[in-house]
């Protein structure tokens, strides 16, 4: 498989991806082992969560238990009662973006999508509507990158955007507003009511410019506004839509990750974008950034 520029051998089937059809050698190994609950040489341990150099180990009761290793392997034991789909979510999620950080790539938590030839991507808190964002622009034709993570990598050409999934999640009442049923859809386990749709068209998978990165927000007033960041607020603004940024202080990181952000405040624009967050509302968001980015990039 192939997923954030690297290539993957993987002893599960891991439908999610996308896959390659040439052999080359594997960037990441995914094996399935036996694994003791006790991490050998912990630097840090906690109930679900162990750490030591080069190796990162949690646990999801009843899921399975996960290693981390150099940032090349994933180690994996499901529990026998586990649903497949149940294991890949973690090993997908939190497993992947444990071994990003581990070398020493910076996984941002937002969507994306391409516009003029580079990457658009959309951060925010949990709820800020990335995702019904990224389905809108995806239905107005343009290509998704992600709905999830992505992984932003410094090049002496400027920064460059992995993208990850063919994939959108997107809640019940979202779904209904595209006119989309949601019970052919795979349910998303930590969330009830989100659905897992898969994007059989229209998927970029190759690496683009990073342009642009918009942090949304709620807010009260009916006006859209957009507003550029700079300098502190913008590196804090990256490091906070960090993919489970919590890793990244485990693996003694936190220096190296504080200058990735410091890079992409520096040389993609971020902007804040506030607007209602109502689905009747959505076009209305969607014109308003089409044109801005429009803008921007003449």
């Amino acid at each position: 498989y192939r997923v954030f520029g690297l290539r993957v051998d993987s002893a599960l089937p891991c439908p999610e991806l996308l896959p390659v059809a040439e052999d080359s050698v594997a960037d990441i190994r995914i094996e399935l082992s036996p694994l003791e609950a006790c991490l050998p040489n912990a630097t840090f341990s906690g109930p679900r969560v162990q750490s030591a150099p080069d190796t990162y180990q949690f646990q999801i009761p009843e899921i399975a238990r996960y290693r981390i290793e150099h940032g090349a392997r994933i180690l994996v034991d499901p529990h026998p009662d586990a649903a497949e789909g149940d294991v890949r979510l973690w090993l997908l999620g939190t497993a992947l973006g444990a071994l990003l950080h581990q070398r020493g790539l910076l996984p941002l938590h937002v969507s994306a999508t391409e516009l003029n030839g580079a990457a658009i991507a959309f951060g925010g808190a949990s709820g800020a509507g990335k995702s019904t964002l990224i389905a809108a622009l995806h239905r107005r034709g343009l290509p998704l990158l992600t709905d999830d993570v992505g992984v932003a990598v410094p090049t002496d050409q400027g920064m460059r955007f992995y993208p990850g999934f063919p994939r959108i999640k997107l809640w019940r009442d979202a779904l209904e507003h595209f006119g989309l049923d949601h019970r052919p859809l795979i349910p998303d386990l930590t969330r009830t009511d989100k659905y897992h749709l898969r994007v059989d068209s229209g998927f970029q998978a190759e690496s683009l410019p990073l342009r642009r990165l918009y942090l949304l927000e709620r807010s009260d007033e009916d006006a859209i506004r957009i507003e550029q960041l700079r300098g502190i607020e913008a590196i804090e603004q990256v490091r906070a839509n960090t993919y489970r940024p919590g890793i990244v202080q485990r693996l003694g990181r936190s220096g190296p990750h504080l200058q990735a952000c410091g890079r992409i405040a520096q040389q993609v624009e971020i902007y804040r974008l506030s607007r209602l967050w109502q689905l009747d509302r959505l076009d209305a968001t969607v014109d308003r950034l089409l044109v801005h980015s429009e803008a921007a990039s003449a």
